[in-house]
């Protein structure tokens, strides 16, 4: 399982986060979940991901989930439901 650094939830400037094509399983860590400005987060054709985790709900400022291709993800955890900005998923 390859996981992100944590340092990414350092990134307060980050708008747009692209993994799509991400060759094997990742794990986002739950530092990202201080993004609350990140407003793109991509991870099309990422067919080894399988849990988008709870924290996805903190990320206030996202406003396009890409998920396309990723065929190990069977649910969306709770979280989804509070982002009330997201317009594409």
């Amino acid at each position: 399982v390859k996981v992100l650094p944590t340092w990414f939830g350092s990134l307060s400037g980050l708008k747009t986060l692209n993994l799509s094509g991400c060759e094997g399983p990742v794990k986002l860590p739950e530092a990202m979940g201080s993004l609350s400005g990140l407003q793109t987060l991509k991870m099309s054709e990422c067919r080894h991901f399988e849990d988008l985790p709870e924290w996805v709900g903190s990320l206030v400022g996202l406003k396009t989930l890409d998920l396309s291709g990723c065929t190990s993800v069977k649910t969306l955890p709770k979280g989804v439901g509070s982002l009330t900005g997201l317009q594409t998923l």
